[in-house]
């Protein structure tokens, strides 16, 4: 409860941060901060859920989601301190689009040949916009999650765990032919991974990293407000 509190607490503060800053010309950067800590929220307290009924890996994969937005978040906002955001957002958009692109592809070819027409207009029309935007491609989440946790005391949290937790979205041979070992420590069948404290803390950091880059963009000091709060309940619960 401790932790689900301290992110409502840290999600109240940055929202009132946010407000304090708000000015007519940021209204799109405004809405795109308020909205990004909206929704790894969320998933934080879905994920912290799953971990109070012991559920680990439904958990590791929303927390795998957790990590790359808070990634992809810190490098557009490190684009508007560059003054690249409009195209770092544009990259954003353009990736987007591409990726919705390739799955409306494939969904066309489950459909009979008469049935496709529009849906075939719509995506040459969507393909046609994607050629004609000369601009380099947003770089791959493994990239951004490697920038971003690039000082050492936040390499073990960060990428090593973005790939550890990459099995959760994606079980592969291996994590199904290692349940029927795992099972005796667990009370869920079918279900293994880190000790739930230590997955309930990763939620909490994930959730500090992503209001990061706000802190940082306003010059507050985001050891003395967030960092050591996190460094006291990592402590406490080791």
């Amino acid at each position: 409860m401790e932790i689900d509190k301290t992110i409502e607490k840290w999600f109240e503060e940055t929202k009132a941060i946010l407000a304090k800053k708000k000015c007519s010309e940021d209204e799109r950067f405004y809405k795109l901060c308020l909205n990004i800590i909206r929704i790894v929220k969320n998933y934080c307290k879905a994920s912290l859920i799953l971990l109070d009924n012991n559920r680990k890996r439904p958990a590791m994969a929303l927390l795998r989601i957790q990590i790359e937005l808070a990634a992809k978040f810190s490098w557009l906002i490190n684009g508007k301190r560059e003054n690249e955001f409009d195209v770092r957002l544009k990259k954003w958009e353009n990736k987007t689009l591409s990726d919705r692109l390739k799955l409306r592809k494939d969904a066309l070819e489950a459909l009979p040949k008469d049935e496709r027409g529009r849906e075939e207009k719509l995506n040459q029309i969507a393909e046609q916009v994607l050629k004609t935007t000369d601009l380099k491609c947003m770089p791959q989440d493994r990239q951004l999650v490697e920038e971003m946790f690039s000082n050492e005391e936040s390499v073990l949290h960060g990428v090593g765990l973005y790939r550890q937790f990459h099995s959760a979205v994606h079980p592969d041979i291996l994590v199904i032919e290692a349940v029927e070992s795992q099972m005796p420590e667990e009370t869920v069948e079918g279900d293994y991974g880190p000790k739930i404290e230590d997955l309930k803390l990763h939620s909490l950091v994930n959730f500090a990293w992503t209001i990061k880059p706000i802190y940082e963009y306003y010059d507050m000091d985001f050891e003395r407000e967030v960092g050591s709060e996190v460094k006291k309940l990592v402590q406490s619960k080791k």
